[in-house]
């Protein structure tokens, strides 16, 4: 893929840029060398790259120009023209005010001009954003990294100045991770992408566990050592358990019959009342049956003679004889009458033993009864035991929480483990292959430092290492070679020759796919400046050929100091043919934008 032209609906501010097939340059020159209010910079050269990335469907943030200068431009429609690999040429068109919607035309014939065209008219009209680039893939049918959208490896060959600073990681990966980019690069350079990016894989989820481990062990009391110790603690706990809920049972039962013991307090209270009452009774009669018993007949009947003798009244022997039967009488009828007495004493005595036996019983039952409801604190101890099993039983779940966690910590270390030995297996796999080497890769290297050697007659070399994580570093250096000995310099300290190490990489890859259906293009903004003026010739002639020779089309943004000197020191011009933009610092007709500074 090739630019072919870029242009928009708005001529007289934007004119239309046409790319040559092989090189060009876009051209800053100074017209007024004495007026210092003049600047060679800030006209717009460097803009160029921005707007044909964003023609190329990069998603536009707040610090793209155009949506900077949002109203300066929002009335501004695109069109960039591609050359695909086909032959047949691709115009895109996107506007800055529906910068989402995109349109394509497929066309046969170069440096088109579309924007007048109607909507209807166009192959595809106002595609959603991610669609497009979707289409665009299918447009340009790369078959090089073909699994991923050509945007991943679009920075590589539209280098700004904030490209330069690192060979590989360029300034869109800078703040990504590196699986973002060196499957990518390790695919272009012939490796088995898939491994490195499994490495990432195996790495990511290894951290999640690890993440997810650390939060786990966050709220662990204990280490993977306590374990068989907690076990024995929740067993000990359980038979506590145990314990304390036979006594809340037994506790239980005591507390359900205090309603019941209260009405048998009054019950048997009553009943003792009623034992008492009848005791008494029959002790009353036993004591008055016992002085019936004691008493005898008092009739002395020699006493009553001499009482008759004394006052010598006749007491005659009738008399004594109806005495004596009256005594005799009444002598039956008490014999009778403690017969009976010592009977109903027998009974009563017997009623007694009965009474008392039951008061005893009674006694005993409201002794007991009365003990329970005089314990003020059976249920202070009820709560102390609920509290105690609450408490036992709190302590178990959350031993049992700790187990838990203890186990997921180690199912957890297991699989942290197998990660760990997947990632050796899968880092033994890279660096092996590394070792390896690939074919493209070889190729890539050699090209890569014949290209720094042909330029700055130093020895650079482009390889692969594992680091220390057992992650692929892709290496570009300086190096300083004594014997056997390799070591490399500080010269890739430089910006200047940092950006030649880009270049060269960048050059190195569109010469290896050259004939593949890939980016065929490459832009590099200001590469010159600052370069030796010996360098630059070295350089753009170099470029020039490989241009010619692998059909490579080249794009540099250059201003007239940076133009290189021949050996008597006169600036070497570039061909005007070679020069597809030429901005100067005659005000607003010089900028790439013909408008005041924005």
């Amino acid at each position: 893929m090739k630019l072919s032209r870029i242009y928009s609906n708005k001529e007289e501010i934007f004119n239309s840029i046409q790319f040559n097939d092989g090189f060009n340059v876009v051209f800053a020159e100074i017209k007024h060398p004495k007026d210092k209010t003049k600047d060679s910079h800030n006209l717009g050269k460097s803009l160029l790259i921005e707007l044909i990335d964003f023609m190329l469907l990069k998603k536009t943030l707040t610090s793209h120009f155009l949506k900077k200068h949002y109203d300066l431009f929002r009335e501004f429609e695109f069109f960039l023209e591609i050359k695909l690999n086909n032959g047949k040429y691709l115009t895109i068109k996107r506007s800055v005010e529906r910068s989402s919607k995109i349109s394509f035309k497929l066309h046969d014939d170069k440096y088109q001009n579309f924007s007048n065209l109607n909507d209807s008219e166009w192959s595809i009209n106002n595609e959603p954003f991610l669609k497009a680039i979707e289409k665009l893939d299918l447009y340009l049918g790369f078959d090089v990294c073909s699994e991923w959208s050509f945007r991943k490896g679009i920075g590589y060959f539209l280098r700004t100045q904030k490209d330069y600073q690192d060979v590989f990681q360029i300034s869109k990966f800078q703040s990504g991770e590196h699986k973002e980019w060196k499957p990518y690069l390790g695919r272009l350079l012939g490796f088995n992408d898939k491994l490195i990016s499994e490495k990432y894989e195996l790495e990511k989820d290894k951290e999640k566990l690890e993440n997810f481990k650390k939060g786990i062990e966050e709220k662990l009391y204990n280490k993977r050592e306590d374990y068989d110790k907690l076990q024995s603690l929740i067993k000990f706990k359980e038979s506590e358990i145990k314990e304390i809920s036979s006594k809340i049972d037994k506790f239980d039962f005591h507390e359900r019959e205090v309603s019941i013991n209260t009405n048998l307090v009054e019950k048997v209270e009553k009943e003792i009342s009623e034992f008492n009452n009848q005791l008494y009774n029959i002790k009353y009669d036993i004591e008055k049956i016992n002085d019936s018993l004691d008493r005898k007949i008092n009739f002395d009947l020699e006493r009553i003679k001499k009482t008759f003798e004394e006052v010598e009244i006749s007491f005659n022997e009738k008399i004594i004889k109806e005495y004596e039967d009256l005594l005799e009488f009444n002598k039956q009828i008490l014999t009778q009458r403690q017969k009976d007495l010592k009977k109903r004493l027998n009974e009563l005595n017997l009623e007694k033993e009965s009474v008392l036996t039951k008061l005893k019983n009674l006694n005993m039952i409201r002794e007991k009864n009365l003990e329970t409801l005089r314990k003020k604190d059976s249920f202070d101890k009820f709560k102390e035991y609920q509290k105690e099993l609450s408490k036992t039983e709190g302590e178990i779940q959350g031993f049992k929480n700790q187990l838990e966690n203890l186990n997921k910590v180690i199912a957890i270390e297991n699989e942290i483990e197998q990660k760990e030995k997947e990632l050796e297996t899968v880092e033994k796999q890279i660096e092996r292959c590394i070792n390896q080497g690939t074919e493209i890769a070889e190729r890539v290297k050699e090209r890569f430092t014949k290209i720094i050697k042909s330029v700055l007659f130093k020895q650079a070399l482009l390889h692969l290492r594992i680091n220390g994580e057992g992650n692929v570093e892709f290496v570009a250096d300086f190096y300083k070679i004594s014997g056997e000995k390799i070591e490399p310099t500080s010269e890739s300290e430089g910006f200047t020759h940092k950006k030649l190490l880009c270049a060269a990489f960048d050059l190195a890859i569109l010469i290896e796919y050259s004939n593949n259906s890939y980016f065929r293009f490459v832009y590099h903004d200001g590469i010159l400046e600052a370069v030796d003026p010996r360098k630059k010739i070295i350089y753009l002639d170099l470029v020039k050929e490989y241009c010619k020779t692998y059909n490579i089309q080249y794009i540099l943004t250059a201003i007239d100091s940076d133009l290189p000197r021949d050996e008597n020191d006169n600036l070497i011009y570039f061909n005007e043919s070679e020069i597809i933009c030429k901005l100067s610092d005659e005000g607003n007709n010089g900028r790439l934008f013909k408008m005041d500074l924005f």
